[in-house]
């Protein structure tokens, strides 16, 4: 025989695990731990949440200016507001997804990220509602496909607390499926990766604290005018690390558009 008793609460976390939508607090908890994590993030791999709470990241402008963005959000009427970072492949809109959801956690957030293929919504508004937080944030990845279902949300969400929902999406396809946000709490920030100086110095500065200048001078100045030279982001990794998994991104999106 099998004794499980799960209380009321214990049960909406598991239907909303089975929806596809996961606790960031409980995907850190889950982690293995280990000593002496290497991120693969500099030769192409998607960005990991251990990435991030590993400090691998670099903290870009976009990041302080979404920071400012958050702290001047307007629900209106509403309980949902949605922030959708668009931009083209291989920017870092993932990283800085995670970036923020990480942020928003200590700032007192309850995070949660979609990891599904079909956003159940009402599985979220149902943990809400018995929740004893009043302020969530939702992560969703490549979620021009959800727009519509978001839309839904805006309408649907009368838990009587705040849900901000931060996406990421292509160009093209945010572009495309956008008028299902407008005329709602909602604003979008396209993410670019163009290397100036002041961006180069703080890329500099990670690079030699991982140990990955590579090619790149170990004198500072001279490092970072280097940088600049590469214009994008994934032109600098795969120079420095010879990072194979950036070309088969990039071929797999040429297979893609063909």
């Amino acid at each position: 025989t099998v004794h499980y008793d799960p209380n009321e609460q214990e049960k909406c976390v598991k239907r909303l695990n089975y929806s596809g939508i996961h606790l960031y607090q409980d995907i850190v908890c889950s982690m293995e731990q280990k000593e002496g994590y290497d991120s693969n993030l500099y030769f192409g791999y998607i960005c990991e949440w251990r990435g991030v709470l590993e400090n691998w990241l670099f903290e870009r402008p976009h990041f302080e200016e979404l920071k400012k963005r958050i702290g001047r959000i307007d629900y209106g009427e509403g309980n949902t507001y949605c922030i959708a970072l668009y931009g083209k492949r291989l920017v870092g809109k993932g990283c800085l997804l995670k970036q923020m959801g990480a942020w928003l956690h200590t700032s007192g957030c309850t995070v949660l990220e979609f990891r599904g293929k079909s956003l159940d919504y009402r599985r979220l508004f149902e943990f809400m509602k018995i929740d004893k937080g009043n302020h969530y944030v939702l992560l969703i990845e490549d979620a021009s496909f959800n727009y519509k279902v978001i839309e839904k949300m805006y309408r649907e969400n009368n838990t009587g607390k705040k849900l901000l929902v931060i996406t990421t999406s292509r160009n093209y396809y945010h572009l495309k499926k956008r008028y299902y946000l407008e005329g709602n709490p909602y604003e979008d920030y396209e993410v670019r990766d163009k290397l100036d100086y002041k961006y180069a110095q703080i890329i500099y500065r990670k690079l030699t604290e991982k140990g990955y200048l590579g090619s790149l001078s170990r004198q500072e100045a001279q490092g970072c005018a280097e940088i600049t030279k590469y214009k994008i982001l994934s032109n600098l990794f795969v120079q420095i690390t010879y990072g194979k998994y950036f070309e088969k991104r990039e071929q797999e999106s040429l297979n893609d558009l063909l």
